[in-house]
Parts: structure tokens; C-alpha cells; sequence
């Protein structure tokens, strides 16, 4: 069988003084979406930190397809997504702005054709010259989405993707991540609700779980 794409192995983490998982282990095949459960507060977030380089684990190490990350180094990170709570978009800037800035923060040219697209598909084309300051909360969720579609990268780590959506914004997102996996790309994801029913989850991991799938 080949490496997964991503997996962590003999993994504890610690928030403070708090033992969030202990000798964990979590495997992403490419071309898998796998929802990563566990309830408020149990660690989640931070062990897309761990995962992604922002915090440091007591135990164990990152694989990227079979390799520890420890020895890659940070520019392997660089060809995943982390989609955070935070929308990471600068509120003075227009939502064109803000997806045009992320494209070249990651050094991909968008053509003006694929940016109209991805707007549709959003529902953000009326708002295209809008500062984000004047968005709504689900508003601000779309424009910080399209970077998934606008940068191509492997792996997508994100993180309640859901929250703030209204339901097309729910059942567009659902679609972009079934197409990605589709592509051979991986989505790891959490969400307290309940997700759209076309999206294509192959399984679910509960953290911190000792032999982590539920």
C-alpha cells in the first residue's frame, strides 16, 4: 500500500498543562475527504496547528506521502490549505482584491475568466468591488473559500468550513470539495452540524480517539 498523503503517527499534543491526544495516529489517502469529529474544546484546532507547523507536538511526527515533515521542512506545508474560523481577509480590500491577493501571495496567475467563475458559483459577483468590511459574516465565509478554487493544492485542512454559510453557500462548498477529491486531492474537515448530503465523506476520525476512526 502506498504512504498516505498525510498522516501523523505516535502523536501526543498539549494545550497548557492539558493532554489532548496521547500516542495518536490519523491517515489521509489522497483522493479521501475524512471528517475529523470531537467535541468543543477537545483539540481540534490545535492539532491543525500541530499538523501545519504553528505549534510544536510533545510526540510524534507529520508524514507527508511516507515523509516526516520534521526533515522537509515548512515548503511542503506551503502546498496545502489551512481555512481557519478566522476569514484571513483584509477588510479594506474588495473581494476581487482579496482573492486576486491570495493568488499571488501563492504565485498562481488567475485568469479574469476562472475569477468570474469562481465568483458565480459563490454568489459573490454582485459584490465583487465590495470591501469586505461591508460583507455579512457568511458573505466574508465565501470571499475566504475561493481561494480553494483559485489556488490548486493538494490537501485541505478546514477547519468548521460550514459555519456562516446559508445553504447554497453549504451545497457550493460541498461540490467544490467533492470535485477536489475527485481530482486525487484530500479534505480533512470538521463540523459540529450537519453537513450537505451530496458531499462524499469516506470516513470519519475522532480525535485523540486510540485507533481513531469512530
Amino acid at each position: 500500500m502506498s504512504p498516505a498523503a498525510l498522516s501523523v503517527d505516535n502523536f501526543s499534543l498539549m494545550r497548557g498543562q492539558l493532554l489532548l491526544c496521547h500516542q495518536w495516529q490519523m491517515r489521509l489517502q489522497a483522493g479521501q475527504c475524512v471528517h475529523l469529529a470531537g467535541a468543543n474544546g477537545c483539540g481540534k484546532t490545535s492539532f491543525f496547528q500541530a499538523v501545519t507547523g504553528l505549534l510544536q507536538p510533545e510526540q510524534g511526527d507529520v508524514y507527508w506521502h511516507g515523509q516526516a515533515l520534521a526533515k522537509a521542512g515548512n515548503a511542503v506545508r506551503r502546498q496545502w490549505h489551512y481555512c481557519t474560523h478566522d476569514n484571513a481577509l483584509k477588510e479594506a480590500l474588495s473581494v476581487t482584491e482579496n482573492a486576486l491577493l491570495a493568488a499571488r501571495l501563492c504565485r498562481v496567475s488567475v485568469t479574469d475568466n476562472f475569477l468570474e467563475e469562481a465568483l458565480q458559483e459563490m454568489q459573490l459577483v454582485f459584490l465583487a468591488d465590495t470591501p469586505v468590511l461591508q460583507l455579512s459574516q457568511g458573505q466574508k465565509r465565501r470571499a475566504s473559500l475561493l481561494r480553494l478554487k483559485l489556488v490548486p493544492r493538494p490537501v485541505w485542512l478546514l477547519d468548521e468550513p460550514f459555519n456562516a454559510l446559508d445553504e447554497a453557500g453549504r451545497h457550493q462548498l460541498a461540490h467544490w470539495m467533492n470535485r477536489h477529491c475527485e481530482k486525487g486531492g484530500s479534505v480533512l474537515f470538521t463540523s459540529h452540524f450537519a453537513w450537505p448530503g451530496h458531499l462524499k465523506v469516506n470516513h470519519q476520525v475522532v480525535f485523540g480517539k486510540p485507533g481513531g476512526e469512530a
